[in-house]
């Protein structure tokens, strides 16, 4: 328990290290503020104090200017200039703690790259309600978007029919719109529900790292594939690929986005203990990403399956009902997919957590299994 030491800094000096109950003392005279910076073996980078849980008062448990912290510390050797506030998942401090002797530890330094202070800044600019607000926000998309769909759906159908002299085209119509009624009330539960299961399951991954190139490569690859379907050709100009590129394009940013904030996922920021940890932390977020894009894949394909309406009832007046009846259905498969989403998101979301159950419940019984040391094998 070497690592339950603390060191905190004040007025560009390093002092510590100190025990969890002595750091406790020190917050509740008054001799360590909420702002001062604090770090312990196991921590990636410094945070302020009042984001160590049980430090203080419930009420001070909230985020200081990093900005402002990292001017105050630029100058701190050990690297405090590069605390980085978007950490999370701080260790809780204890009621009472038996602690040995602490010994000298060696401070992580971390180099502030260019790419940190675009983070940063997409960090302030989109915050986790943001998050939130475009998965709702989709979700209505989606529900109101399918009204239209099913009735510019029928009307084509019915022309479609017309021309056919079939009847039982208007049966399939009929049809057809009555199951996507159905999946439209689907989709809008089970998006509720996937997006408050993504935030009450919990997850872990050992640094930021990961999620901050994931949120780089993320937005670049958002970049690279509308600039490809901004060029690319297609066979005719209603049918070009800039929709899809358009919707792949939004997706990739909405994914960044998602990775520069854990916290509206429920992901926590802690060391893990060994690989295997890491391993289910890794799966669990790209789990977590997928789903929390469900709301939007929804909202996105019944917009594109209106789309594909459109381009088939103007082929149904340029080419002939045959190709018409070749993009209806094309729309219309579109239109299911898309409403199918959700319940398939939570189908697997459901799957791969009872996956990840299963593995920490291995290593847990790993570590119970776990022979003894030597020098604990002398003290039984």
């Amino acid at each position: 328990m070497a690592g339950s030491h603390w060191y905190y800094a004040q007025d560009d000096q390093q002092l510590g290290p100190v025990s969890s109950a002595e750091l406790r003392k020190l917050a509740a005279s008054g001799q360590l503020a909420p702002d001062d910076l604090v770090w312990r073996d196991g921590m990636e980078d410094w945070v302020t104090a009042r984001v160590v849980k049980g430090l203080f008062p419930r009420g001070a448990e909230t985020q200081a200017n990093p900005a402002k912290l990292a001017a105050a510390f630029s100058g701190f050797e050990t690297g405090a200039g590069a605390a980085a506030s978007a950490v999370v998942g701080v260790p809780e401090i204890p009621a009472a703690e038996e602690e040995p002797e602490p010994a000298e530890r060696h401070f992580p330094v971390r180099l502030r790259h260019p790419f940190d202070l675009v983070l940063d800044a997409l960090r302030s600019q989109f915050p986790p309600r943001f998050i939130h607000g475009i998965a709702q926000g989709f979700t209505l998309i989606g529900h109101y978007a399918l009204y239209a769909a099913m009735l510019l759906y029928l009307s084509l159908q019915v022309a479609v029919t017309v021309l056919n002299r079939e009847p039982l085209g208007l049966l399939v119509g009929l049809g057809t719109v009555g199951f996507l009624y159905v999946l439209q009330y689907t989709a809008v539960r089970f998006n509720a529900s996937l997006e408050r299961l993504n935030q009450t399951t919990g997850s872990r991954v050992s640094s930021t790292a990961l999620l901050d190139c994931f949120a780089l490569l993320a937005l670049a690859a958002g970049a690279v594939v509308l600039f490809y379907a901004a060029g690319a050709e297609g066979e005719d100009w209603l049918i070009r690929p800039i929709p899809l590129g358009l919707m792949a394009f939004l997706l990739c940013e909405y994914a960044a986005f998602i990775a520069i904030n854990p916290a509206s996922l429920g992901i926590d920021v802690v060391p893990a203990e060994r690989a295997g940890e890491e391993a289910i932390g890794v799966l669990s977020f790209v789990m977590k990403v997928l789903v929390q894009e469900v709301p939007l894949l929804f909202g996105l394909g019944v917009l594109y399956g209106i789309y594909s309406l459109l381009a088939a009832g103007y082929m149904l007046f340029r080419d002939g009902q045959l190709v018409a009846e070749a993009a209806l259905g094309n729309a219309v498969f579109w239109l299911m997919l898309s409403s199918a989403l959700p319940l398939i998101g939570y189908v697997v979301f459901l799957v791969v957590h009872l996956l990840v159950d299963v593995l920490n419940a291995v290593l847990t019984l790993a570590d119970v299994e776990e022979p003894f040391s030597e020098d604990e094998a002398e003290n039984v």
